[in-house]
């Protein structure tokens, strides 16, 4: 499986997109009945992500935890308040609007909601050549070829570029995205919550279609989910964030056999665990007030639901580093 490769990280890679002090802050409206200036929500509040060339790193937590908003902000799709993001060793942040044009054409993006990525009034031919319809790429013979090359290898067949979304399911959706993403060769692909609205079956079907883009083209993902037994099979790296921080991030295998935040054990005590038919996993059950971005928590931004909080906690907030587990984890009291 994909995450099985994580303890080989770093031998035969090298870094693809560091992204490095990434905060991302909206302001709020004006509350005019109240008569208020409108809040800052802390969306992202300073998070640094490493990915691998030819690698998954994949993105963890709860909804409204920050991490699209990290992802669409990295490929600037959202302005960043601030930060880096080292893309071949450029800033995608300092690029010309020009010059990030032509960044995109490696930067591509498979959305959560299929249909709503698409053109629904345009054929699937025209939904997958538009890309190269931007860059002014190839001649009418040449697309509507690479197209059908396209549809085969997402699974799909040639006569299906003739038909319009809504003549398809979400998995069929998804493929048609997914060959979208791939018409322009990209290098990187940011993955934002791919299958969460697809059945089981079809969630498989995916992942697996992305696993094998990935071996034959030497692809890298940024895979953004909600789902942490998604992210371990397909993750070679992991980064699990909370209210716009990461609070731990490993190797695949580190996160999930040697969890060392709290909040990474409620988040690994929701998911089944097939191989322990006839046990029962310890379900970790969170009390408190549900903190929001545009009000967290001072000091550490999970104290106010964490069962080991301590008066260091409110005070202080801890570094995003190892401490003795063997991998980055920002609590005062690991374990």
């Amino acid at each position: 499986m994909p995450g099985s490769r994580s303890d080989t990280l770093g031998a035969e890679s090298e870094p693809l997109l560091e992204v490095r002090g990434l905060v991302k802050h909206f302001r709020q409206a004006r509350v005019l009945k109240a008569g208020r200036a409108g809040r800052t929500v802390k969306a992202v509040d300073g998070i640094d992500l490493t990915l691998f060339r030819g690698r998954t790193h994949g993105l963890v937590g709860e909804s409204g935890s920050g991490k699209s908003t990290a992802g669409l902000t990295t490929l600037r799709i959202h302005q960043a308040t601030s930060g880096t993001a080292l893309f071949n060793g450029r800033d995608l942040f300092k690029l010309s609007e020009e010059e990030m044009r032509e960044a995109r054409r490696e930067l591509q993006i498979i959305f959560q909601n299929p249909l709503a990525s698409v053109d629904p009034r345009q054929p699937v031919r025209w939904i997958i050549s538009e890309p190269w319809l931007a860059y002014g790429m190839f001649d009418r013979h040449e697309r509507r070829r690479r197209v059908d090359e396209l549809l085969l290898q997402v699974g799909l067949a040639p006569e299906h570029a003739d038909r319009f979304p809504s003549d398809f399911s979400g998995g069929q959706l998804q493929r048609i995205g997914i060959a979208r993403a791939l018409a322009l060769d990209p290098a990187l692909i940011v993955c934002d919550e791919p299958v969460s609205a697809l059945d089981l079956s079809i969630q498989a079907q995916i992942i697996n279609l992305l696993a094998e883009a990935q071996r034959r083209r030497g692809l890298s993902y940024l895979f953004i989910t909600h789902d942490l037994a998604v992210a371990r099979y397909f993750s070679d790296t992991i980064s699990v964030m909370y209210l716009g921080k990461i609070l731990e991030e490993g190797t695949s295998e580190e996160v999930f056999e040697a969890p060392a935040h709290p909040y990474t054990h409620v988040l690994l005590s929701s998911i089944p665990d097939p191989d322990r038919v006839g046990s029962r996993r310890e379900r970790v059950t969170l009390h408190g007030a549900i903190p929001t971005a545009a009000n967290p928590p001072s000091g550490c931004v999970f104290r106010t639901r964490c069962w080991k909080a301590e008066s260091i906690c409110s005070s202080q907030a801890p570094e995003l580093v190892d401490r003795g587990q063997g991998h980055p984890v920002a609590c005062h009291f690991p374990g």
